[in-house]
């Protein structure tokens, strides 16, 4: 009986062991899904925001050349 609980606890605390395991792998998992979203609305409303503003300018009807000097190449908005 004392080796059949001995047993018992030995299994409980491997189990206990692998469910921890699993819920930090869970848990970092949707910390990186949520990162990822952050990021993705980041790049979103900024890409939107220079498209805001290049339709303003054009509406102004600002020279194309300066345009293209005050926003850098990476983020310029190509149609």
């Amino acid at each position: 009986m004392e080796a059949w609980l001995s047993e018992l606890r030995s299994s409980m605390i491997t189990l206990q062991k692998e469910a921890i395991s699993a819920m930090l792998s869970v848990e970092e998992q949707q910390q990186q899904q949520i990162t990822l979203q952050k990021l993705l609305m980041i790049v979103i409303l900024y890409t939107t925001k220079i498209k805001i503003m290049i339709i303003l300018l054009e509406s102004l009807n600002v020279d194309e050349y300066v345009i293209v000097r005050q926003v850098p190449l990476c983020c310029y908005v190509w149609y």
